[in-house]
């Protein structure tokens, strides 16, 4: 009792505040154990990180005595222990997430560690070389290392630029994963726990005032001169850093995650491309006008109402080579054959990213030209950007978006108001729903439309982003009686019988809706594509294909976005589907020859900027310049995504392709014209 009142006769608030701290982190991790949250490759890694904190618990309480008879040694200590925390700090960036650490290049480490050198004077200097500064740096350190980790877990890539302006969406649908760890990130967390240790037994800074201006004046010079370095060095051409549009992650862990991010972070606002000017633009898009005053000769009843359904994750997956034999798909789906048109749509969002297929579908541009990690609903004032809100609304269209989540998911409550949308229906108007997996159901959606419909004298537009499918798939909520068995060979078969069985319910309420649409006694036209395939597609294909996904050809690449779309009308068309070369209505007709496409190998395979374009042809409404443009581009670029590009000739080719002179001189010229109008619709003034 006597050495323990001596011990703590000479601890310190910072001593008394660190000892708790740590207490409560092994608390923390403790009861991670006892949940099971913590998946395991070596039986000792649990009490060794116990056993670390402890023996750092006794360090701390023993800190004081040692701090004052050691002081002198401390204190020239200092600078190498400063030093160690870059290198530690690089560590944490890594750990969690890499399990390749050490097999990055000594040159890519070298360049990480300079730039986490200045990220760590900026903030020691800004914090007045306090150690509350050095700790604060190697936990926001440690906190990117965890994001990496569950990002890529959840959605199959690392964090990007873009998802920092998605934190709420993110927090939002957070709930429905489960936050478990492995053994690296136990380590790193002891790792932590050791650079915490160090930095208290570093001799406390003295404040002054003189002190305080010279560390003022240092972090803004090195403010000053990290935004220059950022600014005037492209990353990719100085240090050889490039970032895999689709396994982002594998450049992450063989690059270092510092460096890759910023690289990413400069790829943000596009450049304007090669050839780019507002009259160039015009150019491109004038042998395409038409007469829009025929926009206001069609009366209400000529107009049908269209219906736009982008299905969370609704994809087929029956579609990879292991699972033709034992899945069948959405069954409805599959067995409709009186469709406008129906085939593979080609996304750019993997697992994520809901609003980039909604964006490509709604503008009727593509990601390829703005690249992965790329949010333009988190970016960019899309204000006055034309799309197929503005197009109906041009029509004497009402236009209302629908989906049944937090209307700041993604920014939909701004950015639907600048698209053009009159309405948004959010989760507050689902109140009382049923839910599946707490996600509200899609039938529910449905049925929302049809009050729209049955209310309203006017022409309706509507956009319904569903939700139900959401991920993940390790919830165990689907009700008795309602999953499905996948009998395929895998530690990870229950995530993939949990999607599925998702995907049947979505499929017998498609059926709900196109049986209801086909007995309301007006022209309907429904849309219906899935946004992308579910987060855990990786170890599905990798296992499809038998092969690292690092190793994956373009056309494997490609199959991880396929998702199904379907155009139907409750009436009969005279016309046939635009792929046909007879897109024009006869309106049109006069006005520009009905195009002659080649039959690709897949003549009903297309991406998703196109979709629109086809959707507004089975409408038969006038088509403006825009989309009339990619109907004719289609002939010649009949797929292009963030990943790559199919040519008429039915070959894939890697997005990087089309500056190489690989793709022929059609093709080329139909990526150059998309670039320079997108660039225009998007940017141009």
């Amino acid at each position: 009792m006597h050495v323990l009142k001596s011990l703590t006769a000479s601890w310190d608030k910072p001593t008394v505040a660190s000892i708790v701290s740590f207490v409560i982190l092994l608390a923390a991790y403790c009861a991670f154990e006892a949940a099971g949250l913590v998946m395991h490759d070596n039986a000792w890694t649990a009490p060794l990180v116990i056993a670390v904190f402890v023996l750092l618990l006794a360090a701390l309480m023993v800190r004081p005595r040692l701090a004052n008879r050691f002081e002198d040694g401390f204190s020239k200590a200092k600078p190498f222990v400063l030093v160690g925390l870059v290198f530690l700090a690089f560590y944490l960036f890594e750990k969690p997430y890499n399990a390749a650490l050490f097999d990055i290049g000594t040159y890519y480490a070298f360049v990480n560690l300079c730039v986490i050198a200045a990220l760590f004077a900026i903030v020691y200097f800004a914090g007045q070389q306090t150690k509350a500064a050095a700790i604060a740096f190697l936990s926001l350190c440690f906190i990117a290392g965890i994001a990496n980790y569950f990002v890529i877990a959840f959605k199959g890539q690392p964090v990007l630029p873009a998802d920092l302006f998605a934190l709420s969406t993110a927090a939002a649908v957070g709930g429905g994963y489960t936050y478990a760890v492995n053994d690296n990130v136990a380590v790193a967390f002891c790792a932590l726990a050791c650079g915490i240790a160090l930095v208290m037994y570093l001799p406390k800074t003295k404040f002054a005032v003189k002190r305080g201006v010279a560390n003022t004046a240092v972090a803004a010079l090195c403010v000053a001169s990290f935004g220059f370095w950022f600014s005037h060095f492209d990353i990719e051409k100085a240090y050889g850093i490039q970032v895999d549009g689709w396994a982002a992650s594998d450049s992450y862990s063989q690059q270092g995650s510092v460096l890759c991010f910023l690289k990413r972070m400069q790829d943000l606002q596009p450049a304007e491309p090669a050839g780019y000017s507002p009259e160039a633009a015009a150019d491109i898009l004038a042998p395409y006008a038409n007469d829009t005053d025929r926009f206001a000769d069609l009366s209400d009843e000529e107009k049908p109402i269209v219906i736009a359904v982008m299905n969370e994750t609704f994809s087929d997956l029956s579609t990879y080579p292991n699972l033709a034999d034992i899945y069948e798909g959405p069954a409805f789906f599959n067995s409709i054959q009186d469709a406008y048109l129906k085939g593979t749509a080609y996304v750019s969002a993997l697992g994520a990213g809901t609003c980039n297929s909604e964006f490509e579908f709604l503008t009727g541009t593509t990601m390829a030209n703005l690249g992965e990690g790329v949010y333009p609903y988190m970016l960019y004032d899309l204000d006055g950007t034309e799309n197929l809100a503005t197009y109906f609304k041009a029509l004497g269209y009402e236009t209302t978006a629908i989906h049944p989540a937090d209307a700041t998911n993604w920014r939909r409550d701004t950015v639907y108001e600048q698209l053009g949308f009159d309405t948004f229906l959010d989760v507050t108007d689902f109140e009382g729903a049923d839910t599946l997996r707490g996600f509200t159901t899609d039938r529910e959606t449905y049925d929302a439309i049809l009050q729209i419909i049955a209310d309203a004298d006017e022409p309706q537009f509507i956009f319904d982003v569903t939700l139900q499918n959401h991920g993940g798939y390790d919830t165990g909520l689907i009700p008795d009686g309602m999953g499905v068995s996948i009998p395929l060979e895998s530690s990870r078969t229950a995530e993939l019988e949990e999607f599925a069985s998702c995907i049947e319910q979505s499929d017998l309420d498609l059926q709900y809706l196109i049986e209801s649409l086909s007995a309301i006694d007006r022209p309907i036209v429904l849309c219906l594509f899935g946004d992308h395939q579910p987060g855990f597609s990786d170890w599905l294909s990798s296992l499809a294909f038998d092969k690292e996904l690092a190793d994956f050809s373009i056309e494997e690449v490609q199959a991880r976005y396929e998702v199904p779309y379907l155009i139907w009308t409750n009436y009969e068309t005279d016309r046939v589907s635009a792929l046909d070369g007879s897109f024009v209505a006869e309106t049109q007709e006069s006005e520009l020859e009905a195009l002659e496409r080649p039959l690709y190998p897949d003549a009903t395979a297309m991406s998703l900027n196109y979709l629109g374009a086809h959707m507004l042809a089975a409408a038969e409404l006038p088509l403006d310049p825009y989309h009339r443009l990619l109907l004719d581009t289609q002939k010649d670029l009949p797929v292009v995504n963030v990943n790559g590009y199919l040519d008429a000739g039915g070959s894939w080719h890697w997005l990087n392709e089309r500056y190489d002179g690989s793709e022929t001189d059609e093709t080329a010229e139909a990526l150059a014209r998309l670039e320079i109008v997108q660039h225009s619709l998007l940017f141009g003034s």
